[in-house]
């Protein structure tokens, strides 16, 4: 069947149907949905509702159209919807409250194949493919329908895959956030929605021995001492000028966007490092700040770490606890005080 509510009896009764859809390392993303609800999107695009405290499956909505080579890069509640995203390009909604139905598909560049992809504060959705940058804004979502999206524009940003990427509010008075970037080519670049590069800084080894407190300065990929290091991961902070990027080295740097305008949007943005921590000597493949406390989550292969973020330390990065697992970290997701690994 297309849709199926499991009815009380057969959650109690029979786990059969969880246990067909949650082998091992089949999930590709997920969110968290009302209360204790957990949406999840598999590798065969079943969209699923689990209940996080007994962990079993409550709906399923086999999403139709989607091609069979193509995975969902991004699952979160928009309103009303249920909005996924994939990686040839297609942008579903789905009926959020009765999880049977697509009310709108919304097709961007099928040119490239997409790997990352988030939602900004302004609804606008961005996705990164190798080298490529694409917007997508959706505005009143009663509003779309299937038709080619009208503000899906790509562009070249990076040199090779872009591995990460967020949003950030640099001043009070900004009403658009900027968009953060970084990739395998070790370049983190902050622009405008409009396309427009307002900083951009190439992380390599010499960078890693640098002093907290000093201002990043501009550079170019190819030049200055040491190769060029990965960012692999990218978060951030949810109520400051703050962004958090993990390296290929396991290295953490939290910097403070700085805008250089005196008012309105900013013409460029400074980048200021407040502090770092060596994690790990694998690859961070995952990090994220906890909405309300001062904590942040960091995933490094099957390590696992809880950061402290001190204001008024002199390094804002402590580690508090680590722990390890039997499979790889992939994403974190926090929820009150509950962490989705």
């Amino acid at each position: 069947p297309c849709h199926k509510n499991l009815p009380q009896e057969e959650k109690e009764s029979d786990d059969s149907q969880l246990e067909k859809h949650r082998p091992m390392n089949s999930y590709n993303c997920q969110c968290w949905a009302d209360g204790d609800l957990i949406l999840a999107v598999n590798r065969i695009n079943d969209l699923m509702e689990f209940d996080a405290n007994s962990g079993r499956l409550v709906r399923l909505f086999a999403l139709p159209g989607v091609e069979p080579d193509s995975c969902c890069v991004f699952v979160t509640l928009l309103r009303d919807h249920v909005l996924l995203a994939f990686s040839d390009g297609i942008a579903l909604g789905v009926n959020a409250n009765k999880l049977d139905a697509v009310d709108f598909r919304l097709t961007m560049s099928q040119s490239v194949k997409f790997s990352h992809c988030n939602l900004t504060p302004c609804d606008q959705l961005v996705m990164t493919a190798p080298g490529k940058i694409s917007f997508l804004s959706l505005g009143d979502t009663e509003e779309l329908d299937c038709k080619q999206a009208p503000s899906s524009r790509l562009l070249d940003f990076h040199t090779g895959p872009v591995l990460a990427l967020g949003s950030q509010l640099v001043s009070l008075d900004q009403t658009r956030p900027v968009l953060l970037t970084s990739g395998l080519d070790g370049c983190l670049k902050v622009w405008s929605d409009t396309g427009g590069v307002l900083c951009r800084h190439t992380f390599r080894q010499a960078t890693e021995a640098a002093s907290d407190k000093s201002t990043l300065e501009s550079s170019q990929v190819g030049s200055g001492p040491g190769p060029a290091i990965a960012i692999t991961s990218l978060a951030t902070a949810p109520h400051d000028s703050m962004a958090l990027i993990g390296t290929a080295v396991g290295s953490l740097h939290l910097l403070y966007l700085i805008s250089e305008s005196q008012s309105g949007e900013p013409d460029t943005v400074g980048l200021a490092s407040l502090g770092n921590l060596q994690l790990s000597h694998s690859p961070t493949s995952g990090i994220i700040f906890h909405p309300n406390r001062d904590l942040i989550a960091a995933a490094c292969k099957s390590e696992l770490h809880i950061i402290e973020l001190s204001h008024k330390s002199s390094n804002p990065l402590s580690l508090l606890a680590s722990t390890t697992n039997d499979e790889a970290n992939s994403s974190l997701l926090w929820h009150d005080d509950l962490l989705l690994v």
